[in-house]
């Protein structure tokens, strides 16, 4: 269902006949190039020496203070005393004992002794037990090696054909993996897509080079590599949170923090990250990936709108002003008496990094999509840091509402979207489909809230209710969490509206985590009609 409301919302945004987007300059460094990519994939198995040496540093060292009397051990416990050595001459263990003089001596030594005689013939062997006859050493000469014929392997069955060597870009395999045909390198939003060829279709002079690295690999072959032509522009792949965190300390360019979640979610651990290496040898090139990378699952990565349509401009221009002065941790007058509240720092809060560098420079505001139907207008917009020791890019969405007096004012701000969400919400806020008959002459009719009741306790992601009478071919859901210093920005959950319903109910997905909410309906109708109910809250445990 929400994979065609997107198609839908797409289709909406480009089914006008006019063609309002176009790459932005920012992708130029993709035109003609190259550039280098590492993929990070999963841990491999230890070595039996890197569990040794890993054992070794995780066991506890345990010192002991000594006297210096306490080392070693004195010079008395070594050795044997030297009476201990040997046996005396005439002891009974090695010696018969006399004879008188001319007698034989005794047959029998000493019982002790363990010494008796031998013959001559009983020492040794005899010549004939010695060594092997001749005949049995070695081999005949024909049993030696092979005929000439069996040596080595036809030609022929040599090497493989040009073709065979390497994979084309096509086959680059999933992270961390070795590189089998057909396979998909993981996107930055974690669902797989065929980078390769997208890229390539894309930007078919651009020369890539991927190479696969093991994530516990990763941070040798890093300073392994730094300083000569094998070191990459950019990483993507999987890995820990924490080894991603510290290699961007160690390696990387600090990013901004691309989407600020207001429900307390994360990151899991294993999701698809990349990252732009601070000595990438094509800085600029590895900058515009980045980007392609964020968006090109929206359906138009890096685009900026080429001619703002004259109804739009108005609001357009409102909505990059509005965007501005947050980024600067400023409020702005221009606001709807109904607008969502929240702290002008939050605007600010969107140059934060994932490193220790602020982007005080080089930030760019772009409108990518501008639209207005009657009285309503929802602007899409791109805010890029580029600096010269950060980069990033936050997707704000700005809808406005025309007044009696013909003023735009800003209705709504979110401030940081996934690009897909951005283009979701703007296509569906735009749509003209027509309404029925009785629904035009009727007009927006609004909504009245049902259930959770104000106030009300509930577990995580509750239905909300609400009785629909009327006249709207959209219902929005707009909602804020709590947060230290007043509301979260505003988010929309959109309810199209195709059937005539007396009762609407739709799960709160966004109510995850424990805290307070709020939440209000708007109905929309045609040409930017527009009835909203009042705020009510609850709380999840």
């Amino acid at each position: 269902m929400q994979m065609r409301l997107m198609m839908l919302a797409a289709a909406l945004l480009v089914g006008t006949g006019h063609s309002y987007t176009q790459e932005s300059d920012a992708l130029a460094a993709l035109r003609d190039g190259e550039i280098t990519i590492w993929v990070v994939g999963a841990e491999r198995p230890q070595t039996a020496l890197e569990a040794i040496v890993e054992a070794h540093h995780a066991t506890p060292l345990v010192y002991r203070g000594q006297t210096a009397g306490s080392f070693g051990q004195v010079a008395s416990t070594f050795g044997t005393s030297a009476s201990d050595y040997g046996l005396p001459s005439d002891t009974a263990a090695i010696a018969a004992p006399h004879s008188v003089a001319g007698a034989d001596a005794p047959a029998a030594p000493s019982p002790n002794a363990g010494y008796h005689e031998e013959e001559s013939g009983g020492f040794g062997q005899v010549a004939s037990n010695y060594g092997t006859e001749s005949s049995n050493h070695g081999q005949t000469a024909s049993s030696l090696g092979q005929t000439a014929g069996s040596y080595g392997t036809e030609a022929s069955n040599h090497g493989q054909p040009a073709g065979g060597f390497g994979n084309s870009l096509s086959t680059i395999a999933d992270a961390g993996s070795a590189l089998p045909a057909s396979a998909t390198v993981p996107s930055a939003g974690g669902s797989t897509k065929h980078l390769s060829p997208q890229l390539l279709e894309d930007f078919p002079d651009l020369h890539v080079t991927y190479v696969n690295v093991a994530a516990n690999d990763l941070k040798p072959k890093l300073e392994e590599a730094e300083g000569t032509a094998d070191y990459p522009d950019l990483l993507i792949g999987v890995g820990s949170p924490v080894l991603w965190d510290g290699l961007r300390r160690q390696f990387g360019v600090p990013m901004l923090l691309a989407d600020v979640t207001v429900d307390g979610g994360s990151a899991p651990a294993g999701a698809v990250q990349f990252e732009i290496l601070s000595q990438a040898p094509h800085m600029e090139a590895a900058r515009a990936l980045a980007l392609w990378l964020n968006e090109a699952s929206a359906g138009c990565a890096g685009c900026v709108l080429r001619s703002i349509p004259d109804g739009a401009r108005p609001a357009a221009a409102m909505a990059v002003a509005t965007i501005r002065s947050l980024l600067q941790g400023n409020n702005f007058s221009d606001q709807d008496p109904t607008m969502a509240k929240f702290p002008s720092q939050l605007g600010k809060d969107l140059l934060r990094t994932t490193g220790d560098g602020v982007a005080d420079s080089g930030v760019r505001v772009e409108v990518v999509r501008a639209a207005v139907q009657g009285r309503l207008a929802a602007v899409s917009l791109r805010v890029v840091a580029s600096a010269e020791r950060v980069f990033g890019a936050v997707h704000p969405l700005v809808v406005l509402r025309r007044g009696d007096d013909g003023h735009w004012r800003v209705l709504h701000v979110s401030l940081s979207l996934s690009p897909e969400e951005q283009s979701f919400d703007q296509g569906l806020l735009m749509d003209d489909r027509p309404l029925t008959p009785q629904e035009r002459r009727d007009g927006v009719l609004g909504v009245s809230l049902a259930a959770p009741p104000d106030g009300d306790t509930r577990k995580p992601m509750p239905e909300l209710w609400w009785d629909n009478t009327g006249g709207a071919r959209l219902q929005v859901v707009e909602w804020q969490r709590q947060a230290d210093g007043g509301w979260s920005d505003a988010r929309l959950e959109m309810v199209p509206d195709r059937n005539a319903r007396l009762q609407t109910r739709v799960t709160a997905g966004f109510a995850k985590s424990a805290g307070l909410y709020r939440w209000r309906v708007w109905s929309v109708g045609m040409n930017g009609e527009m009835k909203i109910t009042p705020w009510r809250t609850f709380k999840i445990l």
